[in-house]
């Protein structure tokens, strides 16, 4: 029976038509045209969203006209969807036993069962999907279905030889690529997959699927170069895709590129798509780079699109310290509220703003409440361990992070920061010994190997074995600004001060104007000649707020300059 016209009105249809060539009723002589109707009416009832009328017209449908495969097949698809598994099933069984050769039929087996939840019945859905391919063999719909069967079952190099062999035969089947690739990813041949995806977007620059998983893959394996040009692709095709607008302009931001990421962000509010991201991240970007009005304007228009969001809350506070109006920076931090992400990040501009202040005793109360209320969390941990150093009193945070890794032993970053707390407390022999332990467990923690190397060149010793390892953590993390001064104080300390200063201008530049990095700024000007330059460096890293044990460096250093 052909079913093909989808009207939405339905016809009028006389009850009798005698004398219009033959006797009796026109129904009764043609109900295949009765069916046709209720067929074309439940159409019309899936389109407008009303499953269960569109069953009922198709039941009658079936009725009148019992031994349609394509009614059958159409009611049995339509209850798949609605969850009424068991009679769909039924329905395709009586479906195959009209026609045992249908593809379609042997499919839709596959899919209920797949989907049902029935995972000892997986090998029942393999069967159905292989007899529906063997019949259709250049059907893409069937070949997924079956490698995601297979996938389903942990049979993965399965469904990559079905996919493959697939592949081979029909070199246009984007879907059985991209599919491919994803399975390759899951097994952990990333590079394989890679070069699949590539393949993909050679030939179909505009198929996001495969854009997407590729930027994700080289965003995971920090092949940053790689990763902004996908980005780049997939915001020009898709200009509305904001989340990969906003993780590229991170990119381009941790490559140095401020510009560029900008111009990214800036495209995200002509794009469409409403975003109070846009601004905070262009006005993070403008107060790196010490353009308070810029940030200003940016943080402003974001709290005005959303009053009350924390982060825009927040990001206000942080204008406000920067142009030294701690008590309206506190103002703003003391509004987040407890439940919003950034909750601890402001209780920790807090702390700082405190012992800015010179109220140490406050910066550690805002800390310890935190700690006191949640002891287990690592990021809470964090903030008070890095607090105590900021006052310069390491010990008192040293039990509290002890506790932390008692939990979770085989935490790096955990022993990292107790590390760092030994090296703050003059222990620096402890804090090589921990940094030793962490890389004969990861020989590429890229934090380690800068510590030893650092404490090293710090010392004036074995500086080429301090250089090897600076450059192994350099080459793990090419844009981290802290290991790039790492190198510029190795040099530093060679006495080869234009390559010195080189290194520790790129380190500010990638982190700011931070009191230890300037300290280093300062000293290699002194060691060139510039001792104006120097003190005037030295006076900006004191207002900034640095450390006891670096503030107390600096002020000696400007006394014997002085």
């Amino acid at each position: 029976m052909a079913l093909g016209c989808c009207s939405f009105k339905r016809p009028v249809m006389p009850k009798n038509l005698s004398g219009i060539g033959h006797s009796g009723t026109y129904l009764e002589r043609d109900p295949e045209v009765l069916a046709m109707n209720h067929f074309t009416f439940a159409q019309h009832y899936v389109y407008n969203g009303q499953a269960e009328e569109a069953v009922e017209e198709l039941r009658e449908a079936l009725r009148i006209d019992p031994g349609s495969v394509y009614v059958r097949e159409y009611l049995a698809g339509l209850l798949y969807q609605m969850g009424e598994t068991d009679e769909s099933l039924e329905l395709v069984e009586e479906i195959l036993a009209i026609d045992p050769d249908r593809a379609q039929a042997y499919n839709l087996r596959g899919l209920i069962i797949l989907n049902s939840g029935r995972e000892d019945q997986l090998e029942e859905a393999e069967t159905a999907f292989i007899e529906a391919l063997s019949r259709e063999p250049d059907s893409v719909e069937y070949v997924l279905s079956l490698a995601e069967t297979r996938v389903r079952m942990g049979k993965l190099k399965a469904a990559l030889e079905v996919l493959e062999n697939f592949a081979i035969k029909n070199p246009g089947a984007i879907d059985v690529y991209h599919y491919i690739a994803s399975i390759l990813n899951g097994m952990g041949r990333s590079q394989e997959a890679a070069e699949v995806y590539w393949g993909i977007v050679k030939k179909a620059p505009g198929y996001y699927p495969a854009m997407r998983d590729l930027f994700l893959l080289e965003v995971g394996r920090q092949n940053w170069d790689k990763a902004i040009e996908l980005g780049d692709m997939i915001v020009s095709f898709y200009p509305g895709d904001s989340e990969t607008r906003l993780t590229l302009a991170k990119i381009l931001v941790y490559r140095g590129q401020d510009d560029r990421a900008l111009e990214v962000l800036q495209a995200g509010k002509t794009s469409g798509v409403v975003l109070i991201d846009w601004y905070l991240q262009r006005g993070y970007i403008f107060l790196k780079q010490d353009k308070l009005d810029e940030a200003e304007n940016e943080f402003s228009l974001a709290l005005t699109l959303e009053p009350s969001n924390g982060e825009a809350v927040f990001a206000m506070g942080l204008i406000e310290a920067a142009k030294n109006d701690r008590v309206a920076a506190a103002s703003y931090f003391e509004s987040v509220p407890q439940d919003d992400p950034i909750y601890l990040e402001a209780r920790k501009q807090l702390a700082l703003l405190a012992i800015k202040d010179g109220d140490n005793q406050r910066a550690l109360a805002i800390v310890e409440d935190l700690l006191e209320k949640k002891p287990d969390d690592k990021g809470i941990v964090f903030a008070y361990s890095m607090i105590c150093r900021q006052i310069g009193e390491p010990e008192r945070a040293q039990s509290a992070v002890i506790d932390a890794l008692a939990a979770d032993p085989e935490d790096e970053n955990l022993k990292y920061e107790l590390g760092m707390l030994f090296y703050e407390e003059g222990r620096v022999e402890a804090a090589l010994a921990l940094n030793e332990e962490i890389l004969s467990r990861n020989p590429n923690n890229a934090n380690s190997l800068n510590f030893i190397g650092y404490t090293w060149a710090e010392r004036g010793e074995r500086l080429d074995e301090a250089e090897a390892k600076i450059r192994r953590a350099l080459e793990l993390e090419p844009e981290a600004g802290h290991i790039m001064d790492s190198l510029g104080w190795v040099y530093y300390q060679r006495g080869d001060y234009g390559e010195a200063l080189k290194w520790l201008n790129k380190a500010v530049e990638k982190l700011g104007r931070e009191p230890e990095l300037l300290e280093h700024l300062a000293l290699c000007h002194l060691a060139m000649g510039d001792k104006a330059k120097a003190v005037e460096i030295f006076e900006e890293a004191l207002a900034k707020g640095p450390t006891p044990r670096i503030k107390e460096r600096i002020e000696r250093k400007l006394e014997d300059i002085k």
